[in-house]
């Protein structure tokens, strides 16, 4: 396989048309009818496969992942292969289990007679479109959650990383995923946007806002359910009791990492007054030490930044906080031929500017202070942004006060950034972040219908149902007392059960359905 994946060339192929698309999605449908009927211990053993052909070929796609986006090596390891090597050895063994029929049990004593279950069945065909910033680990993910739960998928990655899409779909090949499961589509925002217009059963985007509006709008038109995760403005608050070692070395890497290239870094450090002063001077002797180095991957910290477009917005963010008297107190700049950028910290001058509201998406962040928690937790909520969040504290217990503050997807205390990687947890954005959640079995289930099945405990039990025609006095006497049976009030509960019982004896023999 390696000289196979290593000569596939991540130039730009035309756009293939509406037509081509919807040949695609038919012959997804048609493997899905089969792929459907193995059974879940049969779907995981592929993943297993599929993992196992990962760490085969570890070191070549880790090489292809830091070409292709510029990150370190060692990012491309830890990011993106570690854990998509993870997820498929954790949905293996957890997926047979989570996608069980679960058993329903019911309060009402009539139905008592029932028995029901509700099983999870495959939606049918995945589309998912995934960005180019972990173009490896998220649409991985998100498939083999499909696959498992016995849909197919059909994968339109970012135009900026076709070659490690087409290294996704040799390893799914070489797993002995059968023809058609897994199929790539290559091209631009139109082909992503035909494909949405395809009729898939459920859309998994990774994106922009706006282009997440988009979908989300062309999706509603053919009531195709969607999963959206979207952009973060992602708050770190640092108590005043934090270790500021730990404080500042989270804080360095949640918004260095991939070069601030990542959903869920650090954009806004939110730092209490009385110790600001000694966090501020830490964090930037710190941001000084690291390594900018686009050309040699092996031996940097930040690598390059992949999108042409983002520059843009780090210099008109940079250009409005300048301009508005805002501090950069280290970076501001791109270098090594506009490939990265250097670490920055920005001291700003109003609460209105687009640093602290956009999404930056580069090793950039700003440094707020304050003096009261409530002051922090309502610093931290004011974007309309909410996908995950850090605090550092050594008061445990407060930390997870806060955390229930905060209107986010996930809060990590003492950590950063890590969340996305976590996929025994789920995952998901609030507010205009996205909607929808991933990772975890509950995640795994949103790859799925619910379906209730409800029959009689027994054959002899295929009774007429006492609630069915004709309507009568002696069936108002029975529901009627009925109700009483839900007081809260033990005393009269327990006084309503007999007349209850002797209204529902006199309508059972009495009384004869139609």
């Amino acid at each position: 396989m390696e000289s196979t994946v290593e000569s596939r060339s991540s130039s730009n192929p035309e756009n293939p048309s509406a037509e081509q698309i919807q040949e695609m999605m038919e012959k997804s449908r048609h493997a899905q009818a089969s792929w459907a009927e193995l059974s879940s211990q049969k779907r995981a053993k592929k993943l297993t496969n599929l993992k196992e052909v990962l760490i085969h070929h570890c070191d070549s796609v880790v090489d292809l992942i830091s070409k292709e986006t510029g990150k370190p090596k060692l990012e491309a390891l830890l990011l993106e292969v570690v854990p998509a090597i993870h997820s498929a050895a954790f949905y293996a063994q957890k997926s047979p289990q989570a996608l069980k029929p679960t058993k329903v049990s019911f309060m009402n004593p009539i139905f008592k007679l029932k028995k029901s279950y509700v099983r999870h069945e495959p939606l049918g065909v995945i589309s998912v479109i995934s960005p180019w910033n972990y173009p490896f680990f998220l649409p991985w993910v998100e498939s083999i959650m499909a696959l498992v739960s016995g849909n197919t998928v059909i994968h339109k990655p970012s135009e900026l990383s076709f070659a490690i899409a087409n290294q996704i779909q040799a390893l799914f090949d070489e797993a002995g995923f059968p023809k058609n499961c897994f199929q790539t589509l290559l091209g631009d925002g139109k082909a992503g946007a035909a494909l949405v217009s395809a009729h898939p059963d459920k859309i998994f985007f990774t994106g922009s806002v706006k282009t997440g509006q988009s979908v989300l709008k062309k999706a509603a038109e053919q009531f195709t359910p969607v999963n959206l995760e979207l952009g973060g403005k992602d708050p770190m608050i640092i108590l005043g009791d934090a270790d500021l070692d730990l404080a500042t070395s989270a804080a360095a890497w949640g918004i260095c990492t991939h070069s601030g290239q990542t959903c869920t870094s650090t954009e806004r450090l939110i730092v209490q007054e009385s110790i600001a002063p000694e966090f501020e001077k830490k964090l930037i002797e710190k941001m000084k030490t690291l390594r900018v180095n686009s050309k040699d991957l092996d031996k940097t910290d930040l690598g390059r930044i992949t999108s042409d477009a983002q520059k843009k917005v780090y210099e008109s963010q940079l250009k409005e906080a300048i301009d508005q008297k805002s501090e950069i107190l280290i970076g501001g700049k791109l270098i090594h031929e506009n490939q990265s950028h250097e670490p920055t910290l920005i001291k700003p001058s109003s609460k209105n500017l687009s640093i602290l509201k956009e999404e930056t998406f580069g090793p950039m962040a700003t440094l707020q202070t304050f003096r009261t928690l409530e002051e922090a937790v309502d610093l931290a909520n004011c974007t309309e942004f909410g996908l995950s969040a850090s605090i550092i504290t050594e008061n445990l217990s407060l930390g997870e006060e806060l955390a229930a503050q905060l209107q986010v997807g996930s809060v990590m205390i003492n950590d950063v950034t890590v969340a996305p990687g976590l996929v025994e947890a789920p995952f998901g954005g609030a507010k205009k972040s996205g909607m929808g959640i991933k990772h975890s079995t509950e995640g795994l289930k949103s790859f799925t219908k619910m379906k209730a099945i409800h029959r009689p405990r027994h054959e002899s039990l295929s009774l007429k149902a006492l609630w069915w025609f004709p309507y009568s006095s002696l069936q108002w006497a029975a529901f009627r007392s009925m109700v009483d049976l839900y007081r809260s009030n033990w005393i009269l509960k327990v006084k309503a059960l007999p007349v209850f019982l002797w209204n529902l004896v006199r309508l059972i023999k009495k009384d004869q359905r139609l």
